[in-house]
């Protein structure tokens, strides 16, 4: 017989300690609207103190995501309005991970379906 795992729901401020944990806005299905005078919903991603393997990657699903499109260029320096932007950037909203050893560009628009690479750090 195999046992399913319950399924763990995470949100804005806590810490991720078992595989296949769902990170979820807490205004879900609505946008995330920032309280308490920070925009910021971050999580914590944590190794296991106790594990049979040991974890040296993570991947990340991302089954619905959509935040603030990357930008799509604007007229060079000079041009009208003087309002130059990178093309490809994240203008408003972005999702970032930092790890020890990882580099990770940030993410930005919709990824529904999407997956990260696997993300490996030294830790």
């Amino acid at each position: 017989m195999h046992l399913l795992s319950p399924i763990v729901i995470a949100t804005c401020g806590s810490i991720i300690t078992q595989n296949g944990t769902r990170f979820r806005n807490p205004d879900y299905p609505d946008r995330y609207s920032p309280t308490g005078g920070s925009d910021v919903c971050q999580i914590r991603i944590r190794r296991p103190r106790k594990t049979h393997r040991p974890v040296c990657q993570l991947r990340l699903n991302f089954k619905e995501f959509d935040i603030g499109e990357p930008s799509q260029g604007a007229p060079a320096a000079g041009g009208a309005g003087n309002t130059a932007v990178e093309s490809g950037f994240c203008k408003t909203d972005s999702f970032s991970v930092t790890s020890s050893g990882a580099i990770v560009p940030n993410v930005c628009g919709k990824m529904n379906g999407q997956h990260s690479k696997n993300l490996r750090g030294n830790n």
